[in-house]
């Protein structure tokens, strides 16, 4: 059979550009359909790819293109045995879940900018790619020869390229893996000390569930002068964008170089394979909804740190530091008592990545469903005295998509491998956790203690804006915009929005905030506030009147833990 064939031409990369032919074989009758996805794997929002690509033409004559929709085309072949179209696509988005392109680098994510035939995700795909001769091209696909690559449809869309003149690339073999690290934009790697942290975390979860899918996996970063932190995992590999270049190997961003690779690589096995039902095969025609996200994302946020902490590179104290970052990005939901993780993750297509929207609605599945992983491993260890732990639930799911005629799993199925432990009502434990919305920290502070933690109420830091109510992010420029308002506070009272941009506090301008600092702290009464809505200059008054403002909890360990304790966190720490 004939395979599908794409060729990409790079020539006009400096204006972002990449010219595109996709040749796709008749074997039916009636029109041929082509679609642009409609999302991509490791996000399940709408994406609109479509805005990127220009007029498809199609090279056969006697055939006929028609736009059916907004990122679907009819072609009637005619008698052409074979349909060749032809297109440009804009790569202007430097994520790691996009593409992007200058002189010296061409980076494609195929899912964004491939027209498919989505019946045939599975028919052999070939993709030449057509770039200068001093460049070097990373990717995971099976090669063919000289930039021509081979693989299914599907595994071609869930495979991204690096293309340049300026690509680091550091090799690493582990028990049967080849790993890739490729880097571009970097400077002064340190290669032992990414050789070590690198095989400690890929060698711990190769260690949990016994053997890895493949033999060779690629990390594709993309190291940017700015602060940049994304990371979207594949069937073979990952992007991770990650900056600034200058601070790559020093905490804090070493730290987070290490998390969220561990993170990305727990995917290889934790979604790539071990995939809900409903996401068994991807249809990137329509929306695939789930509500697995606390094990899909929240068990592999759990995971990504620990690993690094189980691989030798972080010590016990800096693994609570980072799960500390957790716990408090989950308090500082907004919708926490409003959401539960189920819903939050069926939503993710509505609200799951953005502040817009209703007020007070969201919560992120990652944090709050890395925390319940905890709490579901620690409940695990003491109610079966050490014997079983999380462990054991991702191997049961692992030997599961390992089988043959595997057509994903049911959250019924988990509950299932979660009752064959022995613990009473272990499901309606679980269940309570994902689908209600009430405050777990009593519970997790119990569980915490059981491996020597607590959990400590802690001061929160007031500073001049969340004084009044609020929590602002400041751009790069100085642009200070409000991007949570909490309940209750003075400021949930005034005509105030998510969005908004501060200018003045009293005659204070917000940027630097650091030189009225203090003097705003202690203020009280009457606050004038000077900001922007929708591009409208407004002023405000709000009364500074104090309020309950949410409390902060850290995870610290017992000074003088038992024993026992002790047993108990080495357990749950090593594994199983």
């Amino acid at each position: 059979m004939e395979p599908i064939r794409y060729t990409l031409h790079t020539a006009q990369r400096s204006a972002r550009l990449v010219s595109i032919e996709a040749t796709f074989p008749i074997h039916q009758f009636g029109p041929l359909k082509l679609n642009l996805p409609y999302w991509r794997p490791g996000r399940y929002e709408r994406q609109y790819y479509e805005r990127n690509i220009g007029p498809v033409t199609v090279l056969q004559p006697g055939a006929k293109i028609t736009r059916i929709g907004t990122h679907e085309w009819s072609i009637l072949p005619g008698n052409n045995s074979v349909i060749t179209v032809a297109y440009h696509y804009y790569l202007n988005r430097p994520d790691a879940g996009g593409s992007f392109a200058n002189e010296n680098l061409v980076y494609v994510n195929p899912v964004n900018c491939l027209l498919i035939d989505k019946n045939k995700m599975n028919h052999i795909a070939e993709l030449q790619i057509e770039i200068p001769d001093d460049f070097t091209l990373a990717t995971s696909l099976l090669k063919k020869n000289k930039n021509c690559f081979v693989s299914t449809l599907d595994e071609l869309l869930d495979s991204p390229f690096l293309a340049s003149n300026q690509l680091t690339h550091l090799t690493f073999d582990i028990n049967y893996l080849k790993l890739h690290l490729w880097f571009e934009g970097a400077q002064n790697l340190e290669v032992e000390k990414l050789k070590k942290s690198f095989e400690g975390f890929v060698q711990a979860q190769i260690s949990l569930f016994e053997n890895c899918p493949c033999s060779e996996y690629h990390f594709l970063f993309l190291i940017t002068a700015n602060k940049s932190y994304h990371g979207v995992e594949h069937l073979n590999s990952t992007v991770i964008t990650l900056g600034p270049a200058d601070k790559l190997m020093e905490p804090p961003l070493w730290n987070d170089l290490l998390s969220i690779s561990s993170h990305e690589f727990f995917h290889l096995w934790n979604v790539k394979r071990i995939r809900p039902k409903t996401l068994l095969p991807y249809d990137f025609t329509r929306e695939q909804y789930s509500d697995l996200h606390d094990i899909t994302e929240g068990i592999t946020t759990y995971y990504g740190e620990l690993m690094v902490a189980r691989g030798g590179s972080w010590t016990l104290t800096e693994l609570l530091s980072e799960m500390n970052v957790i716990l408090s990005r989950m308090l500082d939901s907004t919708g926490i008592h409003t959401v539960s993780l189920s819903e939050a993750s069926w939503l993710s297509w509505v609200n799951g990545y953005h502040l817009e929207g209703f007020p007070d609605l969201k919560i992120s599945f990652y944090h709050k469903g890395a925390i319940v992983a905890w709490m579901l491993d620690l409940y695990l260890l003491k109610n079966s005295n050490g014997k079983v732990g999380l462990d054991h639930l991702m191997k049961a799911l692992w030997k599961q998509a390992s089988t043959p005629d595997y057509k994903g799993y049911t959250r019924e199925e988990v509950l299932s491998h979660l009752i064959k432990f022995g613990i009473p009502e272990i499901d309606k434990w679980y269940l309570d956790k994902v689908n209600n919305t009430y405050d777990l920290l009593p519970e997790f502070s119990d569980l915490l203690l059981n491996i020597g933690f607590t959990l400590k109420k802690t001061e929160t830091p007031l500073n001049p804006f969340l004084k009044i109510g609020l929590r602002v992010t400041f751009s790069e420029e100085g642009a200070c915009v409000i991007d949570r308002i909490y309940p209750d506070s003075p400021a949930s009272s005034s005509p105030l929005h998510v969005g908004d941009t501060l200018f003045k506090i009293l005659d204070y301008p917000v940027f630097p905030i650091s030189d009225h600092w203090d003097t705003l702290i202690h203020q009280e009464g009457i606050w004038t506030i000077l900001y922007s809505s929708r591009g409208e200059l407004k002023e405000t008054n709000i009364n500074c009147l104090p309020w309950n403002i949410p409390a902060r909890y850290s995870i610290v360990q017992e000074e003088n833990p038992t024993p026992e304790q002790i047993a108990f966190c080495k357990r749950w720490l090593n594994g199983f």
